[in-house]
Formats: C-alpha cells, structure tokens, sequence
C-alpha cells in the first residue's frame, strides 16, 4: 500500500518526536508498504498570543536567552535536518485543512499518531487533519498511539471530535487510560498499543544509532520541561557515581554541573550517546523508553503532565518505582539503580498485539 503518515515530525527538535515517526514509518516498510510523511503545520499566530497574554516577559527572556544560544540552535537545528533528509520522505508542504485536501501525493491509507496529536491544549486547539478530517472516504483511516497525554476533551470539544473519531477505520491509543473516552466518542473498538518506538528491535536501533563518541563511564540527563527537583536528582547521581553526566536536554535547559557538549546532537546521535550510558535521567517518555529498549538504568522524574504516559510504559516492565517524585528518597533510588531490572515478557505480548492491530488495520 502508498500510506501517508501524520504526526509531529516536522518543525520541532524534539528527539521524541522524531524516533518515533521513524519507527513507525520503518515497520510499515518492513511490510512491503511504501510510506510518505506528511509535511503540515498551520501558521497562525494563535498559540503566539496566547503565550504572550500568559507571561510577556516570560516570552521576551526567552528570545533573549535564544539569541545567547543561537550557534546551538542552529547546530541542533542542521543535525535535525539532516536526520530528516536521511531518514524521512515528506510530502510538500501543507498549511491548513484546505491544502490538505488538495493533496497531490497518492495514497491508499493515512496514519495519524504517534506523539501527543490529540492533546488539544498542547497544540493550542483542535487541529482536525491529526483526526484526519482531510482524508477522503474512499481512503483508509488509522490512528497509532495516538495520544492525549494528560488531557481531556471539553464539552463544547466533544461533538467535534466525536464527529472526526467516527470517520475512522480503526482506533488505537498509547495510554490506556483514555480508551473509554475515545470508545465513548467514537462507539468504536479501540485498542491499546505500545509506541512506535518499541515496533523497531534493539539490534536494529544499534545499527541505526552507531557507536557512542564518548569513553569511559559517564550518565545522561534529558529534560523536555524544566524541573527544580530533577535537577537535584541529576547533582545528587552525578555526587555519588563520581563521572561526568552529559545533558541532551532539547528546550534550552541548561544544567549546571553537567556537559552540555552533546546537546545539539542529531537524534540517532543522541541514541548512540543514551546506549552507552551507565544511566539515564529525565522528564521524557521517550527517554524512559529508549532506556528499557536497551537496558539502561533510568530514573524518571515524576511530574504531572509524563505521569500517565510514563506509567502505561512502565508497568508493562515491572518498574513503576523508577518514577520518582519528592516524595521518594531518591538518594536511594539513586544508590540502587544497577539493581533493578526491566521485565520485558508483558512488553514482548503487547509488542505483538500493537504488530497485530496494523496488520489488522491495513489488509
């Protein structure tokens, strides 16, 4: 089949979001299918008034602070690129709905998932073509993991998105916390699946990803979103193994005590450096997920808006305790980290079943 792919894999730097479009795009060739990303962001200046009227200064300081760190944006943004043109096809460029349904790539399905395409706070409103409102009747229709992260659809949200949801073939979710919102929604099945990341095996990310350009012993710390108390975390391991720990963080966060070298890397770089770590820490679902897949010992700093995403994960392994949150004692936590071990036999079952629902979707 010529399937198109719909998911946040463009126009950020989020390693993420990138990996896990790839993935899913690299199982689907797997199976004999041609894939194509879809290329679309809609330029409005929405989500820029509504941070501006939530915290001016706030936004001002940040452009400031870009400009101190200009040479790093714009490294971390050429390693992206060029990830991209390694890695990924895109269609042109696509700006609204409208365009959208002009699309001159043929087709036989759309995908739309994985990352949090449904979380409408995230993305400042409802964006129909990630419920794939564009796609036309006669095409197949199929959402990935697609997630919602911590958000639930408002009442004057409901009759639209119920609408979008109906039109669609098959349903699958990330978190299986949201299934019945989505079953209510859509009165469709709708199955719980692991993220793209884990439809890819580990030797295969070994040989996509390289060796690691570091030596010796050292940790890892990637945050998507600041945090006082990760922080700590990081100074306190960094304290009690005694080696460097290299930040990877994307969002400008900055670390004192660590090496930020690395930190504009590409995404199959930032692999290369996470695999040959003696452990991992961070804020990142996909950090947490990369570091089951090859065996790392992590720490997953608790907050709010990971909690259920990183939960779903790691209870299918057996670690719920590497969520850690101030109140745990995480020196220990720290202490013990070579001690606990992921179980990977519910991970392996639910791989299948995620294999098995694309099959089932797509033939």
């Amino acid at each position: 089949m010529e399937i198109a792919i719909i998911t946040f894999s463009d126009f950020n730097t989020n390693y993420g979001s990138m990996l896990q479009s790839f993935s899913l795009g690299h199982y689907l060739k797997k199976q004999g299918h041609d894939v194509v990303w879809i290329k679309y962001r809609e330029f409005t200046d929405e989500s820029e008034n509504r941070i501006a009227l939530k915290s001016y200064i706030k936004k001002i300081l940040l452009k400031l602070y870009a400009i101190y760190r200009r040479k790093d944006l714009l490294n971390t943004k050429q390693n992206f690129e060029a990830y991209k043109q390694k890695w990924l096809k895109y269609t042109a460029l696509y700006a609204s709905e409208k365009e959208l349904e002009q699309m001159t790539e043929e087709y036989d399905c759309c995908i739309c998932g994985s990352d949090q395409i449904w979380n409408l706070e995230c993305l400042g409103g409802l964006r129909t073509p990630y419920f794939l409102k564009f796609v036309s009747d006669d095409k197949k229709k199929i959402a990935y993991a697609a997630s919602m992260g911590d958000y639930h659809f408002k009442d004057d949200e409901k009759k639209s998105v119920a609408e979008l949801l109906q039109r669609m073939d098959y349903i699958s979710v990330r978190e299986k916390d949201c299934i019945a919102e989505i079953h209510e929604l859509s009165k469709k099945e709708v199955i719980n699946v692991v993220d793209p990341v884990f439809l890819t095996d580990v030797g295969e990310w070994n040989t996509f990803s390289g060796e690691s350009p570091i030596k010796g012993d050292y940790g890892v710390c990637y945050f998507v979103r600041r945090s006082k108390f990760g922080k700590c975390v990081v100074r306190e391991a960094a304290k009690y193994y005694k080696c460097p720990i290299y930040n990877l963080s994307d969002n400008m966060i900055y670390i004192n005590g660590t090496e930020s070298q690395y930190i504009t890397v590409g995404p199959m770089e930032f692999l290369a450096i996470l695999k040959g770590a003696k452990f991992a820490i961070g804020t990142s679902f996909h950090l947490t997920a990369f570091s089951i897949i090859f065996n790392i010992p992590f720490l997953t700093i608790g907050m709010e808006s990971n909690r259920a995403r990183v939960n779903n994960i790691l209870e299918l392994v057996g670690l719920e305790s590497q969520f850690v949150t101030e109140a745990d004692d995480y020196k220990e936590k720290i202490k013990e980290l070579s001690n606990v071990f992921p179980n990977y036999e519910k991970l392996q079952l639910k791989i299948e079943e995620s294999k098995q629902f694309l099959n089932k979707a797509l033939f």
